[in-house]
């Protein structure tokens, strides 16, 4: 992942009452606050991934994700969904039954 001018962009889980107080870039395209309303439920925000739970690629949840580039876990990564079912298709004894790598 490549920072863009103002640094790496922040990440976070929010709910939909909350979108009001979000800051976005300025200078791009689109309603942004319309397109994500649309797009959300009311409720509260997911909870985390309980303490030590591996991803398809072994991961940890909401620390790290798989990175492409390095082929390994990053803590500045998210495992994207193609890049879990492509970790989920080559595992072939890569991992034991707990999920760790071998």
């Amino acid at each position: 992942t490549k920072p863009v001018d103002e640094g790496f962009l922040r990440k976070q889980w929010f709910s939909e009452s909350e979108i009001d107080n979000l800051q976005f870039r300025g200078g791009s395209w689109g309603d942004k606050k319309g397109l994500l309303k649309g797009q959300l439920h009311s409720g509260p925000a997911p909870s985390p991934p309980p303490h030590g739970s591996l991803d398809a690629c072994g991961c940890r949840q909401g620390a790290e994700g798989w990175s492409t580039t390095s082929q390994r876990c990053s803590s500045h990564s998210q495992t994207s969904p193609q890049e879990a079912a492509d970790c989920q298709s080559s595992r072939n004894g890569n991992l034991d039954e707990c999920g760790c790598r071998r």
